[in-house]
């Protein structure tokens, strides 16, 4: 990456050459050093200021490029996402917004660069009020929200990128609608123990796990109650659980 921004005829001159290598449009923007840190210390590319300064350098002769749409507003439903609504359309009797896509979503910056991009292609000027009135793949605790925290929106972003599987981005929306709020990472991590077809499936692991049984005679051992030590940790509140779709239930510590 540059360490100086590239400006004038000289960025004019380096968009072309990489435009003709087939460049994508972050590539070209970041080699230009037009650049920006994220919160969570990620480099992004820093379009606004790059299309700015071509704007600069071409006299205004590229304003379709300042319009550069952001990556994560798209035109089809989302599989994990949502759908802003343009207010002032609504209040005018038109029905205008665009869908966003998480899975292209850095940090709040993005989704609130994507809502204002989107207010920006109304049909009622100076639209600036927006309302979130659908969304897609998210715990549904969220779905109530029309006006969310998009920091908490992209803890959940964050959370669904770092987990691998299916199941445990399922386990990790129980754990966040148990809460009716989104929780952090670590905080899943820490509590979760796992998918299983029946309760008694996690006293029988953590019993095998921790050895206690062996203390007992082999015959004792055959006839030990798993479902009542289940039960227990249930009624005490060291644990909760929660039905899942296809693993049965999931099981979590209580803290």
């Amino acid at each position: 990456m540059k360490t100086h921004l590239l400006t004038g005829q000289t960025l004019i001159d380096h968009a072309k050459i990489e435009q003709s290598k087939g460049s994508t449009k972050s590539t070209i923007c970041l080699s230009a050093g037009y650049y920006r840190v994220s919160t969570k210390g990620h480099i992004l590319p820093g379009f606004t200021r790059f299309y700015e300064s071509l704007l600069d350098a071409k006299n205004g002769t590229v304003k379709e490029q300042t319009e550069h749409q952001p990556d994560c507003v798209v035109n089809t439903l989302p599989d994990f996402g949502c759908y802003v609504a343009c207010l002032a359309s609504y209040n005018a009797g038109e029905l205008f917004g665009g869908f966003i896509d998480f899975s292209e979503v850095a940090d709040a910056d993005d989704i609130k660069t994507a809502i204002d991009w989107i207010l920006s292609k109304s049909p009622v000027t100076d639209a600036e009020e927006y309302a979130v009135h659908d969304w897609y793949g998210v715990p549904s605790f969220i779905t109530r929200e029309e006006w969310p925290d998009w920091d908490n929106i992209i803890t959940l972003i964050e959370a669904v990128n770092e987990l691998e599987y299916s199941e445990d981005i399922e386990a990790y929306y129980a754990f966040c609608s148990n809460e009716s709020n989104v929780q952090s990472i670590q905080d899943f991590r820490d509590s979760y123990r796992g998918s299983y077809e029946s309760i008694e499936d996690w006293a029988r692991e953590l019993m095998e796990e921790s050895g206690a049984l062996t203390v007992l005679p082999q015959e004792l051992q055959n006839h030990f109650d798993y479902s009542s030590y289940a039960r227990d940790f249930k009624c005490n509140g060291d644990i909760w659980t929660s039905k899942c779709s296809d693993y049965g239930i999931f099981v979590f510590w209580s803290y």
